[in-house]
């Protein structure tokens, strides 16, 4: 595989993660990652969670707990070193629950990436947060999960 294509495969995982918290596609998300991948966290939510299984549950759990979560990834940059690889990814995230709470955050991923026989997986995942705002998008949702309308 060339250095082309081994960078597209991870932009496509860092993506495939964000549409999956975005379309509450939990079996998505846990593809993501090797069995004993580890989702680390910083402030202000500060956490670690150790294996795939604990992952997706966790983030499932959590965004199902919202009227919606948006999360869109940009200005990717990916290192190889043969069957390993990091990756950075800026991170923009909305949310707002049923009453109107919600938060805006923008932050970056630093990630340890690893070449599998299903393709590239997250090892690591290293979320630090720069910018915290405990204030909701305003407007109406106009659609639900997974669905077209």
């Amino acid at each position: 595989m060339s250095a082309f294509e081994d960078r597209f495969e991870i932009r496509e995982l860092i993506d495939r993660w964000s549409d999956a918290v975005n379309e509450h596609d939990w079996e998505s998300l846990g593809s993501c990652l090797v069995e004993d991948g580890k989702w680390d966290v910083g402030n202000p939510f500060p956490f670690l969670l150790e294996g795939r299984d604990l992952i997706r549950q966790v983030v499932a759990t959590e965004c199902e707990k919202q009227e919606y979560v948006l999360q869109t990834a940009h200005n990717v940059v990916v290192k190889l070193n043969g069957d390993t690889a990091t990756a950075r990814t800026t991170i923009q995230e909305f949310m707002r629950n049923g009453e109107g709470a919600g938060m805006q955050m923008w932050g970056t991923y630093y990630d340890d990436v690893v070449r599998t026989p299903e393709g590239w997986k997250f090892k690591l995942r290293r979320y630090r947060c720069a910018i915290f705002a405990p204030v909701p998008m305003p407007g109406d949702l106009l659609r639900g999960f997974g669905e077209i309308v």
